[in-house]
């Protein structure tokens, strides 16, 4: 019968389970990384606040065989997709400058996403993404008289056409 009559702690299962934690090693930090836009003119860094890594997968295809039986298969890569990414703006207006100029013009950049963490300094194995050829689209700005202390911070949605997934090996 479960309940509190037969409840007993077990330290030794929650200290194995400590140290096989510990010996993972430093986790990363989704705060840790670097996104560059790359265009034939500039290459922005330091305005970047949130992205989103690539989804890795294959398009997926499904089968039913007789009784309903479902089996599913891997398909084509998905070389394509969208990112979702919020800036801030400076001064200068470089960042909507470089956006204006992508829809306006309709000209396509990469993109480059690496997790670089503190102590390493250098790019995290396997964390290096190249998007190509991609397009942006920005969402409208909002502006505020009520509030002083907000940055104005432009979504962006990155469509890329070429994700890949073997950057820095």
């Amino acid at each position: 019968m479960a309940g509190y009559a037969n409840a007993k702690g077990n330290m030794g299962l929650l200290r194995k389970n400590y140290k096989a934690h510990v010996a993972n090693g430093e986790l990363v930090i989704g705060s840790e990384f670097q996104m560059t836009f790359v265009s034939e003119d500039q290459r922005l860094t330091t305005m970047i606040r949130t992205t989103q890594v690539p989804e890795l997968k294959r398009q997926e295809i499904e089968d039913v065989g007789q009784g309903g039986i479902m089996f599913r298969q891997q398909g084509a890569f998905m070389n394509a997709g969208q990112i979702n990414v919020t800036c801030v703006e400076n001064l200068d207006g470089s960042l909507y400058k470089m956006i204006r100029d992508c829809v306006v013009n309709k000209k396509h950049i990469d993109v480059e996403v690496k997790l670089i963490t503190e102590s390493k300094g250098t790019p995290v194995k396997y964390h290096e993404y190249d998007l190509y050829d991609c397009s942006i689209g920005c969402e409208a700005l909002d502006l505020s008289t009520e509030d002083n202390t907000v940055l104005l911070k432009p979504n962006l949605l990155v469509t890329y056409n070429w994700f890949e997934p073997e950057a820095g090996r």
